[in-house]
């Protein structure tokens, strides 16, 4: 593909990523929070969660916040992974050194798969009652909400560091 035609892709799949991005942070995560008296939603806790937070967050949600949590976001959030790492990958080709393209794209990808299996993981403790949520499964959804918090971090750095070095280069 030409490279004309990579930067259309690249900016349909910006907006279409922003565009998400925007509803889940201005519209569906802050609903989330509210219902649950302002306790952030698993997605918002980068640095992960332990067994007495994520149980906390549990109690506070109302059925219907679980309801809206585990279709409206997550549908939101379903889609949002994939979009994001076509995006970085994409930026990557266009403006990336060719030795610096693959570090971006694997950062990339492992944060979508981390993002896709902490939204299953989530799901599975927002089906259980709050309290059959287990241990295992809090740890597991966690460790997923920081691959994914640092991978896409990473991926994000590593395209800020290189088109700065790129653009230094002339």
């Amino acid at each position: 593909m030409r490279r004309a035609g990579l930067m259309r892709v690249f900016q349909v799949s910006l907006l279409l990523t922003a565009l998400i991005y925007g509803v889940m942070v201005a519209w569906s995560l802050p609903r989330i929070a509210v219902d649950t008296g302002g306790l952030r939603p698993f997605d918002l806790r980068p640095m992960g969660y332990d067994t007495a937070a994520a149980r906390a967050f549990l109690d506070a949600l109302s059925v219907e916040g679980r309801r809206f949590y585990l279709g409206t976001q997550h549908m939101l959030d379903a889609a949002y992974p994939p979009l994001l790492a076509v995006t970085l990958c994409l930026a990557a080709v266009l403006w990336l050194p060719r030795r610096l393209i693959l570090a971006v794209a694997v950062a990339a990808l492992v944060g979508m798969a981390a993002d896709l299996l902490e939204n299953r993981a989530v799901a599975a403790m927002l089906s259980a009652a709050p309290v059959e949520a287990t241990a295992e499964q809090i740890a597991r959804a966690s460790r997923f909400t920081i691959v994914k918090s640092g991978a896409t971090t990473l991926a994000m750095m590593l395209l800020l560091i290189g088109g700065v070095w790129r653009w230094r280069r002339g």
